[in-house]
This record gives C-alpha cells, structure tokens and sequence, in this order.
C-alpha cells in the first residue's frame, strides 16, 4: 500500500512517468456471470460504478491499478487491444461478452442486463 502511494505522489509531483506496457499482458478472459472491475483509489466513478452492481448483488472481481502493477498491465492491455486511440481510464468493466470503458448508469445496467449497450461514448472516467 505504501509503495502505491508513494508512486501516486511522485506521478502527482511530476517526479515519474508511469511504466511502459507489457506486451505481453493480455487481457484476462472472463468466465460467463462474472464481472471484473478495474478501479483506482479515490475514483468517484468507480465508487458509483460499484454502487449499482452492489445494487444489483453482483460482487466483482476488483482489479485496483493503484495497489496492482498486474492490474495496471492488464488495463493498459485492454486499452492497446479494444481502445488504442484512446486515452487508459477507470473504470472498465469485463463481463464475459462485452467491455463498458468509464462510467454510465444507463450503459452500466444494459451491460448487466446482456442488451445491446446505446451509448459508449458519454461516460465519465478518470484518468
């Protein structure tokens, strides 16, 4: 924890960049009814985005980027993968058939219901 921390202050002091991609990593396969949510520490739209799946009594499997360098790896490999002129963000989340990248409660409940997801485009993330 404190590890993350630390390079969390020197992202934010300007003092780091943050580590390449791995090419390598790849992006993780999701079993059927299983969801998994990539946050970071302090990202209200991830707290919003786990609100609505307690909500719904999903419990996700959490892959926080701040305490995770696997984490961050897989992110930036969904990112390559599925988003590549896109900026990375949180959250993102995985079911078994479909990504939902950054925050939308309407998105979010038509990603759970398995229906075609209307917009991809207005979700709130954070970087």
């Amino acid at each position: 924890m404190k590890k993350g921390l630390l390079l969390l202050f020197l992202l934010l002091a300007g003092c780091t960049t943050l580590p390449p991609a791995d090419p390598s990593i790849s992006v993780p396969q999701v079993p059927e009814g299983e969801v998994v949510v990539y946050i970071r520490d302090g990202c209200p739209y991830c707290a919003h985005t786990l609100d609505i799946l307690a909500d719904a009594l999903i419990v996700p499997h959490l892959r926080n980027i701040t305490t995770s360098r696997q984490a961050y790896q897989e992110l930036l490999a969904i990112h390559r993968i599925h988003f590549p002129d896109q900026e990375p963000i949180v959250p993102v989340i995985l079911t078994h058939q479909d990504i939902l990248r950054g925050y939308n409660a309407q998105s979010l409940n038509e990603l759970l219901a398995g229906e075609e997801i209307s917009d991809r485009e207005n979700h709130q993330s954070c970087p």
